[in-house]
């Protein structure tokens, strides 16, 4: 389970930006970034449960998106990269092209391939799993209406019901023609590799998509890609800046993308990322002047308010803070699958008729959730939400939560829950 958390910013440079309307970036100008805990993979659509945030913090430098955050946390249509066009509601239809002129880094054009690449990974084609953030996500629970549609620099896709995530469903965080290559090594140019990853994807050729899927996770790891060469395929970037070179696991240098046409380009050369294993040591790496910018959350070692303190006791230098609420959910999940006591006709539960279902009421009547929003408001800021998709403050809440059966159970109820198990137990329904 993840909890709500409250962000503390911390900075020499109030309102700092990496990025800029400017022609470019300052020649010589390095910015250091303090982060918490580890860094997983090159390749930002891949973490495991430490790194989530720091993935993310990258791909903001290293990878382009058709949608950025604005200042309000409102999400902007970044048409530099391309557009995601709703052409139907029924069938909710989208169509997601990239703009002319956008290229990777090594100055690849990105296309349709790319976004072929990132379908297949977020959607996980075929059932092959290619680690992907995204997964869980609209991208691949949605029912397709029908097969995606390739051109040449677009992809659409059309669904039997709309898509709340449709906008930020694809991501651009390595290329298809360096995956292709890593998982073919006899194309002989970026071409024949885009034409591989298109060909797979379109056929749904689980042996290649296999492939290509161990490419993803695998070939981009920072612990055995160390000692990597700044030109080597794997650092190729779709974002602002590409990363250069690495001093051990605890520091990652990005450089300004010379190629990058498909965002806003970047205000400084250079950004070393430092990993520090708690906040107080990354304030203590402020204090000495190697780190401009923290990011720090509250945690059992150190909290906001002693974050806080710490910062603003450096002496000799210009400390802001900023606190800010986080953006993490709390979320109790029941499984109804097929190997699941709630599923009928397992071993766990006999398949006398309605007994499954009886439990999952049972269960859901248990859950306390005034409790567990008491037991978190003792620290944090929370909301309670019924819904995966929408907070409590959307237009929509109100009826997806009506729709999707939640408001049936608006308070724990132990004395029905018991009274349901019960019913099962007396009438011989539970194997043991």
């Amino acid at each position: 389970m993840k909890r709500l958390v409250i962000s503390l910013v911390l900075a020499v440079m109030a309102g700092l930006s990496l990025t800029s309307c400017s022609a470019g970036a300052s020649a010589n100008s390095v910015i250091n970034v303090a982060e918490i805990g580890s860094l997983y993979s090159i390749n930002t659509d891949v973490a495991d449960a430490l790194s989530a945030h720091n993935q993310s913090e990258l791909a903001n430098l290293t990878t382009a998106s058709f949608y950025n955050l604005d200042d309000s946390g409102n999400l902007a249509a970044n048409t530099k990269l391309g557009t995601v066009e709703v052409t139907s509601q029924d069938p909710f239809t989208v169509k997601y092209e990239i703009a002319e002129g956008a290229k990777w880094s090594d100055g690849v054009a990105i296309d349709a391939a790319d976004l072929a690449l990132s379908f297949a990974a977020g959607r996980e084609l075929q059932s092959v799993d290619f680690g992907s953030v995204r997964a869980g996500t609209g991208i691949q629970y949605a029912k397709l209406a029908s097969k995606p549609d390739l051109g040449s620099r677009a992809l659409t896709l059309t669904f039997e019901h709309p898509v709340a995530d449709y906008q930020t469903a694809l991501s651009l965080s390595v290329p298809a023609h360096v995956v292709g290559l890593l998982a073919d090594s006899s194309w002989s140019s970026a071409n024949d590799a885009k034409k591989y990853v298109l060909e797979s994807v379109a056929s749904e050729s689980r042996v290649a998509l296999s492939r290509m899927a161990r490419a993803y996770q695998k070939d981009f790891l920072v612990e055995s890609n160390l000692s990597v060469k700044s030109n080597d395929p794997i650092l190729t970037s779709s974002g602002a800046f590409k990363v250069e070179k690495f001093a051990g696991a605890a520091q990652l240098t990005v450089i300004a993308n010379k190629n990058f046409a498909a965002g806003e380009p970047s205000k400084v050369e250079r950004v070393n990322l430092k990993f520090f294993t708690d906040a107080t040591a990354a304030i203590a790496a402020m204090s000495s002047g190697d780190v401009d910018i923290s990011i720090a959350e509250d945690s059992g070692l150190a909290s906001i308010s002693d974050i806080k303190t710490l910062a603003e006791a450096i002496k000799d230098r210009k400390v802001s803070t900023y606190v800010a609420a986080g953006s993490v959910a709390e979320q109790i999940i029941f499984n109804f699958g097929p190997a699941s006591i709630f599923a009928e006709g397992t071993s766990k539960i006999s398949a006398a008729k309605n007994a499954s279902l009886t439990a999952r009421i049972a269960f859901l009547n248990a859950v306390p959730k005034a409790r567990i929003i008491e037991s978190v408001s003792n620290r944090y800021t929370a909301k309670s939400s019924d819904s995966f998709v929408f907070g409590s403050d959307s237009p929509s809440y109100k009826a997806v939560v009506q729709d999707n059966g939640s408001n049936v159970y608006p308070f724990q109820d132990v004395e029905k829950a018991g009274e349901l198990m019960n019913s099962i137990a007396s009438a011989n329904l539970l194997d043991v």
